[in-house]
């Protein structure tokens, strides 16, 4: 993915980013000499061994080895994929990643964005026309829809016939195809003839972050199955990277304080009749981290919505379970179960609007709904029931992320249990995650400091040490590993002089390099006094031009026993022997 995004892009977003600010608003940092520094957010430590170099624009933690850069952090702190993680650095400097680098941006996509829009606006059409004799606004009406809350959110009807949408959009055997590629008509695998997907259903168009169309969700009017119909997967439609009703709350709140997350297409749009119009919904699955990483992109503050009953309690267990790792910092997780048989959609008409905001306000904090949960099994009036519930709480302890609300749990489950948060710390022992015990393992320093690796990790720590050497045409002649990745960095480096190191590793994200890269440049003992800093790096560049010298004498002499030497060769040979080259 990285690919489709120019590097030039990446490297003007990275030069234009404070990567501690950037850290700061996540992990408060403390100044520590020229670096900042913290207990590391991505595992359980006491002493601050997280320090964050703004020259570099580099972090390392010396005691689990996570590093990088700006793109790095979020990846790892917010859960983000490398394009949503650029996006957000982006975003924030009000640039736009280049077209060419979207996710959706595939072969044809927007042909099918537009013909989506089309079938959206088909749909609206079909409704205000009463084409189906007025069912389908009566329908609306019954479940006290106002005309204004259908424009906001789109709504539209597709007819009872097999045809409707084929006929009015499908003019050519290429739209034809799209209109497949897209899911709105089906194609028969035996007869090759086609049909509409959604017919005689109140239509939900599905908008994506950008309010784009990708896919619809449509709702039987009488008596059928299934009741609710959702467009498949297809290339611009993902269920599991798409929230109903975000584009709509982004688009009716200027600042989103909170966001609910319901069951359903009605749930969000009952309650924006209701002038409540911060709730989105799942599209047919459960939520899952992408989900919660965009909505915590969005605000702190996220509620869950659920039936009181033994299905809605297990998927709050599980939302929980999810969002336990990606709680940190002020980010909030909240439940709200309704009585058995209550919807919002339900609730809201019966209580109004006031009183089920009330309900939100007093929505059960996370801590409080995972020690309850827990504790069902366990009698907490014995030591061995006790013990059982500390073993099972650590379970979950351990996905928690962020250090200090693993600490408030651990005194807060001090207090269940009558013990001290000292005591519990040091019973629990809490582990930390196979991914930083991996990268302990792999951030070992390099075993062997040969002239070739002393010359890229000092490069990489300092690059404006680049300067030192003007030409690099002498690499092609060193055949040892390294040289091929010096010579591009070099050359990188003459043409951008201005690259941090965060920025200057970026370069090789994906590619094996990359990670040998990120070990040196949080070597420590590369890290010298400046003034002592290009005097290793020449006499690193000096071995390896002897070494350069030393292997094209061996090769010179080797041609001349076989007496085929140029007239050019034999002059360069004498001054090699005579130490004038």
């Amino acid at each position: 993915m990285k690919g489709r995004i120019p590097q030039a892009f990446l490297d003007d977003v990275l030069a234009r980013t404070d990567l501690v600010e950037i850290i700061d608003s996540r992990v408060p940092l403390k100044k520590s000499g020229q670096n900042f520094s913290a207990c590391c957010p991505f595992h359980n430590e006491k002493t601050p061994s997280f320090n964050v170099n703004q020259d570099k624009q580099f972090f390392h933690c010396f005691g689990c080895g996570i590093s990088g850069n700006a793109i790095s952090f979020l990846m790892e702190y917010d859960r983000l994929d490398f394009l949503d993680a650029v996006d957000d650095l982006a975003s924030k400097l009000g640039l736009e990643i280049p077209r060419d680098a979207s996710k959706a941006e595939v072969p044809g996509s927007a042909d099918l964005y537009d013909l989506m829009a089309e079938a959206s606006q088909y749909y609206q059409q079909l409704l205000r026309k009463k084409s189906d004799g007025g069912k389908a606004i009566a329908y609306l009406q019954k479940r006290g829809l106002s005309g204004e809350v259908a424009r906001d959110f789109g709504l539209g009807y597709a007819s009872e016939k097999w045809d409707g949408l084929l006929n009015f959009l499908g003019g050519s055997p290429d739209r034809q195809q799209k209109l497949i590629d897209t899911g709105m008509i089906i194609k028969k695998p035996d007869t090759g003839k086609c049909y509409d997907r959604f017919r005689d259903r109140v239509m939900f168009p599905i908008r994506d972050k950008r309010g784009k169309v990708v896919a619809f969700g449509g709702r039987v009017i009488d008596q059928g199955e299934p009741k609710y119909l959702n467009s498949p997967e297809t290339p611009i439609f993902h269920k599991g990277r798409e929230l109903y009703g975000l584009f709509e709350a982004r688009q009716a709140n200027r600042k989103l304080q909170n966001i609910l997350i319901v069951e359903g297409y009605m749930d969000v749009v009952a309650l924006a009749q209701f002038d409540i119009r911060n709730a989105v919904a799942t599209l047919g699955t459960a939520t899952n981290e992408y989900h919660l990483q965009q909505l915590f992109r969005v605000v702190n503050d996220l509620i869950f919505c659920f039936d009181g009953d033994k299905a809605g309690s297990a998927a709050a267990w599980k939302a929980l379970e999810i969002a336990l790792p990606l709680i940190r910092g002020d980010r909030l997780v909240r439940f709200m179960f309704l009585d058995d048989g209550e919807d919002p959609d339900t609730l809201v008409r019966a209580i109004g609007k006031e009183a089920f905001v009330d309900l939100q306000t007093q929505a059960m904090p996370l801590s409080q709904f995972m020690f309850e949960h827990l504790a069902k099994d366990s009698n907490l009036a014995t030591a061995d029931g006790r013990s059982s519930y500390v073993a099972r709480v650590k379970k979950y302890l351990e996905k928690v992320t962020d250090p200090v609300l693993r600490e408030l749990l651990i005194t807060e489950l001090g207090e269940r249990v009558h013990l001290s948060t000292e005591q519990l710390s040091n019973a629990m022992d809490i582990t930390q995650t196979s991914a930083v015990r991996s990268r302990k393992i792999h951030s070992g320093k390099p075993k062997t400091m040969t002239p070739m690796r002393m010359v890229i990790g000092l490069l990489v720590q300092q690059p404006k040490l680049a300067e030192q050497v003007a030409d690099t045409d002498w690499l092609e002649f060193l055949n040892q590993p390294g040289a091929a990745l010096l010579k591009s960095m070099l050359e990188m480096l003459h043409k951008s002089p201005h690259l941090t190191t965060g920025a200057l590793i970026e370069n090789w994200r994906g590619q094996d390099e990359h990670q040998q890269l990120m070990t040196l440049a949080s070597w420590e003992h590369l890290i010298v006094e400046q003034d002592k800093v290009v005097v290793m790096f020449c006499d690193a560049i000096e071995k390896l031009f002897i070494e350069i010298r030393h292997l094209r004498l061996s090769d010179l002499i080797s041609k001349k026993k076989q007496n085929c030497l140029t007239e050019k060769e034999q002059l360069e040979l004498k001054q090699l022997l005579s130490g004038s080259i």
